[in-house]
């Protein structure tokens, strides 16, 4: 009896540890993997910042070819973003290329890069037939550019006078004959001579020489400009709007990989948030992407640029690119249909925009 007794209770003790592992495992279910790959990772991702020491570290990050088309202030977004890490804690594995402003557009077509920043005149690629670009969120809404002379004195001066640009549908050009019309009803190549560059680097040796009357130019490159005589005869950032430049992607992305933008553009708010809190941590980035500038070139880069940036959108501030174009289809497109709010709207929802000091503004929301 007492060896039966004996058996019985080790036969209890070894379903009493059966149970006991068995109830720890099923406690901790293990997380369902994606590929890490931004197709594969679809709006049940978690949108939160991923600490990767905690639980939320079994979410795959998702893969993101991001690009900018400018080396200039309105990437201080972007740059502080990628410096500090902060697409990673949003669950994003960055690849990002800077690229020349018309190849931007082309690479969303092709799907050689997903998101990032281009200038208003990329209505035109949409105006021409690319219906698949969309907006989904702001970076500027007003030119960062000078217009600098050697001898004028007064903006209507420029009247009948030789004016320098960087291409003569970029935005400094369209910046410039957008203001000269509205204020002055001076139409270009009629009232005024424009002389298109290939880039605005060259505007300033141009300048400098007398082969022009005045040139638009940017930070740092307006600051060289006082240095060699030049001043500053209009400020086009304090005069009419025009969206310099937006967060763009293409509808198709979107629809397949909505957690993607959502991330990006977290990291994106994120990053603009911080540049505009720790002007230091902004002028830093600036350096590092912005060769051959100095500490206070940078520094004024910041000052120039970070003020006028925001995540708000209006298709109001597109409108000089329909007017100052070389293609004809660009007048009568419908750019409304080019701007995707839902994104913002799903940040505005859940309180994110709020918490990181940004109010959503929609053009015509009732």
């Amino acid at each position: 009896m007492k060896q039966n007794g004996f058996k019985v209770l080790l036969i209890g003790i070894f379903f009493g540890v059966l149970l006991f592992l068995g109830g720890c495992a099923g406690g901790h279910p293990a997380a369902k993997a994606g590929s890490g790959s931004a197709a594969s990772n679809g709006s049940n991702a978690a949108a939160s910042p991923i600490n990767p020491g905690s639980q939320a570290a079994s979410v795959e990050s998702i893969n993101l070819s991001i690009f900018s088309v400018s080396v200039s202030g309105l990437e201080i977004p972007t740059w502080v973003a990628l410096d500090n890490n902060l697409f990673q804690q949003y669950g994003i594995k960055p690849k990002w290329n800077t690229l020349p402003p018309p190849t931007g557009v082309q690479a969303l077509l092709s799907k050689d890069a997903q998101i990032g920043a281009v200038p208003g005149s990329a209505i035109s690629a949409y105006a021409s037939g690319s219906k698949d670009l969309i907006f989904v969120a702001g970076n500027n809404d007003k030119p960062v550019y000078k217009i600098m002379t050697n001898k004028l004195t007064k903006p209507e001066d420029l009247r009948g006078k030789k004016i320098g640009v960087s291409g003569k549908f970029a935005p400094p050009a369209v910046a410039l004959m957008n203001y000269l019309e509205k204020q002055y009803m001076m139409k270009p190549d009629v009232d005024y001579k424009l002389v298109p560059f290939q880039t605005i680097s060259d505007v300033l040796p141009a300048l400098d020489k007398g082969l022009i009357d005045a040139g638009v130019l940017s930070s740092p490159l307006d600051l060289k400009a006082e240095k060699q005589g030049a001043k500053v005869l209009v400020d086009l950032a304090k005069t009419f709007d025009e969206a310099h430049a937006y967060m763009m992607t293409t509808r198709t992305f979107a629809k397949e990989n909505p957690e993607a933008v959502l991330r990006f553009l977290k990291a994106y708010a994120a990053g603009l948030e911080m540049a505009k809190k720790n002007p230091d941590i902004a002028v830093a980035s600036i350096l590092k992407h912005q060769t051959g500038i100095t500490a206070e070139e940078a520094k004024i880069t910041y000052e120039d640029y970070i003020h006028l940036q925001d995540i708000n959108m209006t298709p109001e501030a597109l409108k000089p690119y329909q007017i100052y174009t070389d293609n004809p289809k660009t007048n009568s497109a419908n750019i409304e249909d080019m701007f995707d709010y839902s994104y913002l709207q799903q940040l505005d929802k859940s309180g994110f925009l709020k918490e990181h000091g940004f109010t959503l503004k929609i053009p015509n929301a009732k």
